[in-house]
């Protein structure tokens, strides 16, 4: 009997051996799971190249659920990334080039005519469509094509139209900032057509005070959407880069002043771009690796007339930093991320 006994507890003691290491297996297993496998978001979250063990640097390389960006800044609240690449999303342009020389008695000058014809609007069913693309650069020199662009806005929103007067949520000491997440509802409207017009390629109301309708926050906010899909943590936002940050990043900008008019000039790079030799910047080469959008309204214009408050700040891949009219067509899309710095950590 006793041996009997034995052998029964034996088998007991057997089996809650083998049901506790299946217990601490599968526990193990879970944690393993979640940890590499799981869309969580900090296993989204990767740095590519970090330059300094620990600590997060400007230029540090990351990536959110296969999209890359580059550090901008970061404290111990807010780390601000910038995507590597423009997003595929907006209007395909082809691009003609054609050398014109006026030979008279009095010039053989030659000059480059540019001219655009529209190719079709982006969706869906193209390939990345929302997402980051090394072929949306916008413009760059001696393009055949023309990828990934869209305009600012529909209105100068940041500005009256009836008179040349502040918006109070958009007042002077803001203007670097004029992204808008609330004009996010609206896509642009673009007519086919009329590309080589800038006033008249998308449909656009300057003369409406209360109008807003589309901005470029559109696409941004459908981006961050994707990104949160993607594993990225809720608490991101997203905007675009604004002016002072890309001074502040080392490119250069110089304001002239004359009896009638002012106006900048700025380079994000070190070559002379310009006949003030002083116009020289050493921003880091992805800063401006494509053209596209900043979300910042140039003040240095003349206040002869509104249409200087109608230009936003852009970089283009030639290193400029400068500003054209808010419906331009050879600009894209480029994002700028908000990250809660211990969501890195």
């Amino acid at each position: 009997m006793e041996n009997s006994n034995g052998r029964k507890n034996n088998k007991v003691l057997i089996i809650l051996v083998i049901a506790l290491s299946l217990v601490v297996i599968g526990l193990g297993g879970w944690i393993i799971y979640n940890k590499f496998f799981t869309n969580s978001a900090t296993s989204k979250i990767l740095f590519v190249n970090r330059q300094v063990d620990n600590k997060i640097s400007v230029g540090d390389e990351i990536s959110i659920g296969g999209e890359n960006f580059y550090v901008i800044n970061s404290d111990d609240n807010i780390t601000s990334v910038i995507s590597k690449y423009n997003l595929m999303v907006g209007y395909v342009l082809d691009v003609n080039e054609e050398a014109i020389c006026d030979e008279t008695e009095y010039s053989d000058e030659c000059y480059t005519d540019i001219s655009y014809k529209f190719n079709k609007e982006l969706t869906n069913q193209d390939k990345g469509y929302g997402l980051q693309s090394q072929e949306a650069k916008g413009w760059y020199e001696h393009t055949k094509q023309l990828v990934g662009i869209v305009p600012f806005s529909e209105a100068y929103y940041w500005w009256y139209s009836s008179n040349i007067t502040e918006k109070p949520d958009y007042n002077t000491n803001t203007m670097y900032n004029i992204y808008d997440k609330s004009l996010s509802k609206v896509s642009p409207k673009v007519n086919v057509d009329e590309v080589n017009d800038v006033y008249k390629w998308v449909e656009h109301n300057d003369y409406v005070n209360d109008y807003k309708g589309y901005s470029i926050a559109y696409y941004v906010e459908q981006y961050v959407t994707k990104l949160i899909e993607l594993g990225a943590p809720q608490n991101i936002t997203g905007r675009l880069l604004k002016s002072n940050e890309a001074l502040k990043l080392g490119c250069y900008e110089k304001k002239y002043e004359s009896e009638m008019n002012s106006y900048k000039e700025g380079n994000c790079t070190s070559e002379k771009m310009y006949d003030d030799a002083t116009i020289v910047g050493n921003a880091p080469a992805w800063l401006y690796s494509s053209s596209y959008w900043l979300g910042s309204a140039d003040m240095s214009g003349s206040h002869n007339t509104s249409i200087d408050f109608k230009r936003v700040y852009f970089i283009s891949t030639g290193g400029d930093i400068s500003s054209t009219y808010y419906i331009d067509n050879q600009l894209g899309v480029r994002p700028v991320l908000d990250i809660p710095t211990k969501e890195l950590n």
